[in-house]
């Protein structure tokens, strides 16, 4: 590749990334109104939408935040109603973390904006074109999930949506010959 194309990949790559990551969430949640809350918090919102109930470490681990930190979060959650805490029957000292049908509500709201915000530019897209995209980023992500915390830090923990086929599971299997599911957050 040449150095100006590269130049201009590594611009494009991290303006894409700031977009998708900041820009599109950040312009979701500004569109809620008075459901406001933070990134930080939607993030929360967003990692128990996918699941029926998690630990607090589990939660932790998957916003790749400390448990303390995990544990701040939950409580501001908390106070806008939008989860509710149970310890565990087996266990006492951890602490499960379920969204309240308000957070289920907002969730579910702020994540249809968010993904809305996020495909509608590739609407400009032909068929072709969004083909030959997802190739291209399946070969970025292959290459780029080298090591097992990134593969951790960015897998989506879809749970029982999990395809043998995503990426992150066929990069983990390339790098440590065992499917994501085999290991623990």
């Amino acid at each position: 590749m040449a150095l100006d194309a590269r130049v201009e990949y590594e611009k494009l790559f991290r303006i894409f990334g700031g977009w998708a990551c900041e820009g599109v969430t950040s312009r979701a949640l500004e569109m809620a109104g008075d459901d406001a809350i933070t990134p930080a918090q939607f993030r929360c919102l967003d990692f128990l939408a996918r699941r029926d109930s998690c630990s607090v470490g589990h939660l932790a681990a998957g916003l790749a935040i400390s448990d303390p930190a995990a544990t701040k979060l939950i409580d501001r959650v908390q106070d806008k109603g939008l989860v509710a805490r149970r310890a565990s029957r087996r266990n006492h000292r951890v602490v499960h973390v379920k969204l309240s049908q308000l957070g289920v509500s907002l969730a579910a709201k702020l994540i249809r904006r968010r993904d809305s915000l996020l495909c509608s530019p590739m609407d400009a897209l032909s068929a072709r074109q969004l083909q030959q995209m997802a190739r291209a980023l399946d070969n970025i992500l292959m290459s780029a999930l080298d090591c097992p915390e990134i593969i951790e830090r960015v897998c989506l923990r879809c749970d029982g949506d999990h395809s043998p086929e995503c990426v992150v599971n066929r990069a983990r299997v390339t790098l440590a010959g065992a499917d994501i599911f085999q290991f623990e957050v």
